[in-house]
């Protein structure tokens, strides 16, 4: 995660990651945000008066039922533009967490297009995606088109056992994969040690014979 903060424009500047549980949050981002939506409590009478949608409204008031209906068409626009930044974002990190492992090369010719020939380098590719999430202007069209090029990275080494392809479907953080690997690793290796050093006593004794 040091090597993606050093790298990336957008993490630990714009998106907090000191640690896998921000890597989690944002792999995850719906089982962090969904404990802090629910503010009325259920209370229908709350909402409305959270959101003003209670007013009695007399007449000559059309104008703002209007008004109102222009502002939830707003708000839908702003959920489907937060919803792709989180997507965005969790795929990002997975290309970013994929090259600071070393499982793709800056000069590494990724397929952009899907048609089966690399045809950008990882460099520019990244260059483009930091780009996107840097405008504070980014429209969700610009925010899928930097998704998609980062999901191409994650996809580039399919059958890669080095390349953690995270694709947005519920995955915990691969550092915590990781963390169990090398776990299971050192348990194997106390495993051989035990091994060696049992023939190692069977030899000593045999030698005494």
């Amino acid at each position: 995660l040091s090597i993606v903060t050093a790298v990336s424009s957008i993490f630990d500047e714009q998106v907090a990651l000191s640690g896998i549980v921000d890597a989690n949050s944002i792999f995850n981002p719906n089982k962090t945000g969904n404990e802090n939506n629910n503010t009325s409590n259920g209370d229908p009478s709350r909402n409305a008066s959270l959101t003003g949608s209670g007013k009695k409204k007399g007449d000559g008031d059309d104008e703002d039922v209007a008004d109102d209906g222009d502002d939830e068409s707003a708000a839908g626009e702003d959920t489907d533009v937060s919803e792709s930044r989180e997507k965005a974002l969790s795929q990002i990190l997975a290309a970013w967490l994929n090259f600071a492992k070393g499982s793709v090369d800056w000069t590494e010719m990724i397929d952009t297009t899907g048609d089966g020939t690399p045809d950008t380098e990882f460099g520019v590719l990244i260059a483009e995606v930091e780009t996107i999430m840097n405008n504070p202007g980014a429209t969700k069209a610009d925010l899928e088109r930097a998704k998609d090029l980062a999901e191409a990275v994650n996809q580039h080494d399919k059958g890669n056992p080095d390349c953690d392809t995270v694709t947005g479907g519920g995955d915990e953080s691969k550092a915590d994969t990781k963390a169990d690997d090398d776990a299971s690793g050192a348990g194997d290796d106390d495993e051989k040690k035990d091994d060696e050093g049992g023939k190692s006593k069977k030899s000593e004794k045999k030698g005494k014979k």
